[in-house]
């Protein structure tokens, strides 16, 4: 019986577990002890965890990649170099104590190190000192620097972050926000030189004038395959640790083309930065896959052509787009919102020619809800032609007639022309008429001479005969005539031959 009531249960839980949503068993949300956090795609910044991303917290030495970044962009611009040689000012030490991290030994005013030497000795050694000399060297003052850092931050659309240091050291006027230090993080990442120096295990700092040699190892675990954290996909970035702010880093890692930032704040041990670190990697890369959701080969949508040998052609990305999505993910979800240029120019089609990747409009990726509303975008591309569309000399040359007839100067000539035929015509018809009526009343003036002749000439004629009887009295009321003489049939068939032969003649 226990047995029974045990299966029973079981199945019962089985059948409970089959009817939840294939994501809620597949993605499990993981547990991480820091204080904050923020897990984000590299080059779109979208989300895939977070942890009191909007709570403010102090950075710690995680500040020295803000550092690095308006450094590199000094380069950029060509205001410094890396190779430039810097003296290290007299207050160079400002704001340090006996226990805040430097170069090992620390730089000491007046001694010389090159620009690339003293990011090395920022970014690996985690030395406090060498961030006040660059900033001093790249702003004139430390002061100057940090508001460069603060204006930098607001332009990146930081909105919980604020600047008092170079280094980081405590203040409580220092402080950021995950979702912030991912947005500068991922700004860090687009310039090599910061990448290259934040990944690099180990590096060696010549003798200085003051200084043997130095040699210096990155303080991030994620990178050192001795250590027990360490992750063969990790790349950078930034340990910090003091007190309040707790043990801190940021990194990023690459596996399977997917591209991540991982912003950690606020752990509680020694170690616990890079435990969350890896927790987090390892639930993104087990449960996500880098998906396709625009590919290239796709035909969008099918445009009408004018003037062309064909009377359409279709319209495909250029340029394919990916997403990092859990791996059970539900693909009708996914939505396409294009725009072709044509159509926005107010035509209805294209005109030939046509050619083969010619760029004719573009495309957003997009995530709908249950009632198709866009709930993230996932990338865009330019929208091409699948295939050349040559022009028809033929349809050319009517178009070409038909746009001639369509101009208002050509449309007024061709109507006066239609007047002034019309008028031509009438005046044709009007005299025809004349000409008709003109002829008709010259063959009946010839028959009236014709018939004063005959008569003139039957008065000339003695034609012999009868003579005149009266006419005879029907006195039984016959309507019938009598029949004429026979002399004046005669004269009547003689003047109907003379007639005749008048016109004739």
């Amino acid at each position: 019986m226990k047995k029974f009531r045990i299966a029973s249960l079981a199945l019962i839980l089985l059948l409970f577990v089959s009817l939840l949503p294939v994501s809620a068993l597949a993605v499990y949300q993981p547990e991480i002890g820091a204080e904050a956090a923020m897990l984000v795609d590299a080059a779109t910044g979208e989300v895939y965890f977070e942890k009191n991303a909007d709570r403010t917290v102090q950075p710690a030495s995680t500040t020295k990649l803000v550092t690095a970044l308006l450094v590199a962009e000094a380069i950029d611009r060509g205001d410094i170099s890396l190779s430039d040689m810097v003296t290290a000012y007299d207050d160079c030490q400002y704001n340090m104590d006996e226990e805040s991290s430097n170069a090992g030994p620390v730089i000491e005013p007046g001694e010389e190190l090159s620009v690339e030497q003293l990011l090395y000795c920022a970014m690996l050694a985690s030395a406090n000192e060498a961030c006040n000399i660059l900033a001093e060297y790249v702003s004139g003052s430390v002061s100057a620097f940090v508001e460069a850092m603060n204006a930098r931050a607001s332009e990146l659309g930081c909105t919980g972050t604020h600047f008092t240091n170079t280094n980081g050291l405590e203040d409580a006027g220092h402080y950021t926000t995950a979702s912030d230090f991912a947005l500068l993080t991922r700004e860090a990442l687009r310039h090599p030189l910061v990448l290259q120096i934040c990944d690099t295990l180990n590096y060696s700092v010549p003798a200085t004038n003051r200084n043997d040699a130095r040699a210096l190892m990155n303080t991030n675990s994620l990178l050192n395959p001795d250590s027990e954290y360490y992750f063969e996909y990790a790349y950078g970035l930034k340990t910090g640790f003091f007190t309040a702010a707790g043990y801190c880093l940021v990194s990023a890692a690459e596996k399977d083309d997917m591209d991540v930032v991982c912003v950690l704040f606020g752990g509680r041990e020694l170690g616990d930065q890079f435990a969350d670190s890896l927790t987090l990697y390892h639930w993104l890369f087990e449960n996500f896959t880098n998906q396709q959701v625009l590919s290239t080969t796709a035909t969008i949508a099918t445009i009408p052509v004018e003037l062309g040998t064909s009377d359409s052609t279709g319209v495909r990305a250029e340029s394919t787009v990916s997403a990092i999505l859990p791996n059970d993910y539900d693909t009708t979800r996914i939505g396409y919102q294009y725009r072709l240029y044509h159509e926005a120019e107010g035509q209805t089609a294209l005109t030939a020619p046509v050619n083969a990747g010619q760029v004719l409009g573009e495309i957003t990726v997009v995530e709908l809800d249950d009632s198709n509303q866009v709930v993230r975008t996932f990338g865009s591309s330019a929208l091409v032609a699948t295939a050349s569309v040559d022009m028809s000399r033929m349809e050319y040359l009517r178009s070409q007639i038909k746009d001639l007839f369509q101009k208002p100067v050509v449309r007024r000539v061709i109507t006066i022309l239609i007047i002034a035929l019309a008028v031509y015509i009438l005046l044709i018809f009007f005299y025809y008429i004349q000409r008709i009526r003109h002829l008709r009343s010259l063959r009946e003036a010839k028959r009236e001479r014709a018939r004063r002749l005959i008569e003139q000439e039957a008065d000339w004629l003695d034609i012999p005969g009868d003579e005149p009887r009266e006419p005879s009295i029907d006195y039984f009321g016959s309507d019938e005539p009598e029949p004429p003489p026979a002399e004046e049939k005669r004269f009547d068939s003689l003047g109907d031959d003379y007639f005749d032969s008048f016109f004739k003649s």
